[in-house]
């Protein structure tokens, strides 16, 4: 007997588990039939996710799913796994147009750059533009949607952007763009990898439904482990599922995500810090209280 997990996913590299785990069978292999659902944002995959519409979300900015959680006595979804972004390899970095004069990211002073919608992304930028650079005008951060980001560098509309996969391969391969700078999200975590990407289960589900949920969070494991292994094959597969150029996927940074198991609990409760520094929440949750006890 198959179970049916709704699942929401990100269309793109970032929920390269989800592709890998439908692509292989491992959803099959436990028994289960998964409701792909694609959301396009992460706000609205933490919204869907508090809210029950889904079971599982894969994957997703950390931020927005602890700003839904925030002011509720018990969590109502637990984080399963985390991304561990590093420097080397970083799925985002800062480029500029090949014939640019600006070679480093103290050069951005003044300048406009364009970033990811929302808050997190300029505060990051800023954030550490201003403790390397405390004495520098800040840049001036242009929120932007990634679809238009590539367009905007290249017309000059801005002079710099904060790339996320694919479009950071895409500007460096196929549109004389060069790299700056490399991760931000990294920089602002070392030594420790970065954990803004999470993948969560509704709490009142997985209560409910406990070996479901343990099945549904082992298909995902084996993903995880899969691209950890075989990480030009995992390319591959995130090409045939996102339409990404196949010429370019070969060449992309991938997001890591942790197994369920390896939760690196001193990363996450770092970030929360620094989040919180950052104004980008509002209160302090428990760490412990929000990871899925995975036994």
């Amino acid at each position: 007997k198959k179970e049916i997990v709704t699942m929401g996913y990100l269309p793109m590299i970032s929920s390269l588990t989800y592709f890998v785990a439908v692509d292989q069978g491992y959803f099959m292999d436990e028994g289960l039939i998964v409701e792909g659902i694609p959301i396009t944002t992460s706000n609205s995959i933490a919204e869907s996710l508090i809210l029950g519409d889904i079971d599982i979300g894969v994957e997703l900015s950390v931020v927005p799913l602890l700003r839904q959680m925030a002011g509720n006595d018990l969590p109502s979804a637990k984080i399963f796994s985390v991304s561990m972004i590093e420097s080397e390899g970083g799925f985002d970095s800062i480029i500029v147009n090949d014939d640019s004069e600006i070679q480093s990211l103290a050069d951005l002073s003044g300048k406009r750059v364009a970033v990811f919608p929302g808050t997190t992304a300029e505060n990051t930028f800023l954030d550490i533009f201003s403790e390397k650079y405390p004495n520098l005008e800040l840049p001036t951060i242009v929120r932007m949607s990634p679809a238009n980001h590539l367009s905007a560098l290249s017309a000059g509309d801005v002079e710099a952007l904060h790339a996320y996969e694919p479009f950071l391969s895409i500007g460096l391969l196929q549109m004389d763009m060069r790299r700056i700078h490399t991760s931000l999200y990294a920089e602002q975590m070392k030594p420790l990898p970065s954990p803004i990407g999470v993948a969560a289960i509704n709490s009142e589900w997985s209560e409910n439904n406990i070996n479901l949920a343990k099945k549904s969070i082992a298909a995902l494991d084996k993903a995880a482990e899969f691209i950890d292994k075989y990480p030009t094959k995992a390319r591959l597969i995130a090409s045939e599922y996102t339409g990404i150029d196949s010429d370019i996927a070969p060449n992309m940074n991938i997001m890591p995500m942790s197994v369920s198991t390896d939760i690196n609990i001193e990363g996450l409760a770092k970030y929360i810090s620094i989040l919180l520094e950052m104004s980008e929440l509002d209160e302090e949750p428990t760490v412990s209280s929000v990871v899925y006890e995975n036994e």
